[in-house]
């Protein structure tokens, strides 16, 4: 098997002992998540079966940070990579952090990201970010399973690329700034392709998914924003219908939510792509909510099929708990 935590939407401010609620809309981590989080993620792996040797992997869907700032980046770099003490307790009671190493680890940055530190006149798309805090994208990592068997790929998508300094300032600001909505460079998109193209070429079993920001599924937000631009989120899901993508794995909206397509694959067959959209992981609201929360991801394999299971964990008040009797989706595929 092979398995990971899929956590999103972290929104950290520039103290990883966050007390401060800032305002609506830009609101900072809650420290108590923070320090809950890793004891959920363990509740996850026992409700998997994960093995004990196997190694979990994580993947991140973006919004990192407020207003991606340098201070807010390098916190969120710390309680993701690494474990730091903020108080005299004895761990795990004052430690936070997840201590992901990098070739566990598949990121990308969200629009909160690219703002630059500036919360008013926020920025569509900052490539300057790419130099210290996130891996070039499109990237591809290759996880192979605790048995050797079968191997992800995975895609990482920046869903603000498109919206490139050549256009004009006034559309950029309020449609990729203000409104938040997603696009895709056609520089992006024609790289992705040729790693996808790798990808199925591949001698060994292989499932392939991609991690982005932006939702491809949502439907609303401030005057009906939020979504991924409809083009780029068509030449997305025909990408992955051709190139057999199991599964897209987002953010943004704070809210978890599963969403099939069917698209056409090279052969000219149907090939079903599922979205699996994750909560904001260790953010506001305070109360219970599925709002707040992470999905964790176990695949398998048997003969030349693969098997996707997937659990929801929700906040409960006082940490993270399985948010259904048992897996919340599961669906499968040929190799």
């Amino acid at each position: 098997m092979l398995c990971f935590a899929h956590i999103s939407d972290l929104h950290f401010g520039d103290k990883l002992a966050n007390t401060g609620r800032g305002v609506p809309l830009q609101r900072p981590h809650d420290t108590a998540k923070c320090l809950t989080l890793p004891s959920g993620i363990n509740l996850a792996m026992d409700e998997a079966q994960m093995p004990d040797e196997a190694e979990l992997r994580f993947v991140v869907s973006g919004d990192l940070s407020v207003s991606g700032s340098t201070g807010e980046l390098a916190v969120a770099h710390a309680f993701i990579r690494s474990e730091v003490s903020i108080s005299r307790l004895p761990a795990p009671y004052g430690v936070m952090g997840l201590d992901v190493a990098a070739d566990r680890l598949g990121m990308v940055p969200g629009n909160h990201d690219h703002w630059a530190g500036n919360r008013s006149a926020v920025r569509p798309h900052n490539a300057s970010l790419f130099e210290e805090h996130f891996r070039a994208t499109p990237w591809v990592k290759s996880w192979p399973s605790h048995a050797g068997d079968f191997e992800l790929d995975l895609f990482g998508v920046d869903t603000d690329s498109g919206w490139d300094p050549q256009l004009s300032s006034v559309s950029r600001r309020y449609q990729g700034g203000l409104l938040a909505r997603g696009r895709i460079s056609d520089d992006e998109f024609a790289a992705l392709e040729r790693q996808l193209a790798t990808s199925s070429s591949k001698a060994t079993p292989t499932v392939r998914a991609v991690v982005c920001h932006h939702s491809l599924s949502y439907r609303g937000g401030r005057l009906n924003t939020l979504e991924l631009e409809t083009a780029s989120r068509d030449r997305l899901l025909d990408l992955a219908g051709k190139y057999r993508v199991a599964a897209i794995l987002t953010g943004h909206t704070h809210d978890s939510h599963y969403e099939l397509e069917q698209r056409r694959d090279a052969t000219g067959a149907f090939w079903a792509v599922r979205e699996l959209r994750c909560a904001s992981t260790v953010g506001w609201p305070e109360v219970s909510s599925d709002e707040a929360g992470f999905l964790f991801h176990r695949l398998t394999r048997t003969g030349g099929t693969w098997t996707w299971t997937v659990w929801r964990f929700g906040w409960d008040g006082t940490g993270y708990a399985c948010s259904a009797n048992g897996a919340w989706k599961t669906f499968d595929g040929p190799f």
